[in-house]
Formats: structure tokens, C-alpha cells, sequence
């Protein structure tokens, strides 16, 4: 059984909240943006490539299978 860690689980939860035009909170929102995972634009936030890749990552390592999702 795959399990995330803490900080995995808030980085894949707030990479998914930006993906639904949600922003996630302050310290979660920092963490992303220092990663390079997400990128913000005057209000709006957005996933870059880097984060599309780290939710896949993320994705896999939780079980689920990303692939079968873009089908």
C-alpha cells in the first residue's frame, strides 16, 4: 500500500487545489512556488510544467494510476 508523507500530501492537496482555481494557503502556496511548481501571475495561479510532472509523481506514489486518468 502507497502512502505519502505529510509534506507530499500538502504539496499533491494544494497542486490539485490550483488545478481546480482554488489557491491554497499561504505556507503551502509558498512552498509550491519555491519548488517551481506553480507560477503566479498578478491574482491568478497557475501549474507549471514542473508541477503537472510532480503530480504525476505525486499521483503514482499515492496509488493511483495518472495515465489511466487522461484517457
Amino acid at each position: 500500500m502507497s502512502k505519502l508523507s505529510n509534506i507530499q500530501s500538502k504539496k499533491f492537496g494544494g497542486l490539485i487545489a490550483v488545478l481546480n482555481d482554488r489557491v491554497p494557503y499561504d505556507p503551502i502556496l509558498e512552498a509550491l512556488k519555491e519548488g517551481g511548481f506553480v507560477d503566479t501571475t498578478g491574482d491568478s495561479v497557475s501549474v507549471t510544467e514542473k508541477g503537472k510532472c510532480e503530480i504525476d509523481r505525486l499521483a503514482t506514489l499515492a496509488g493511483f494510476n495518472p495515465s489511466q486518468a487522461k484517457d
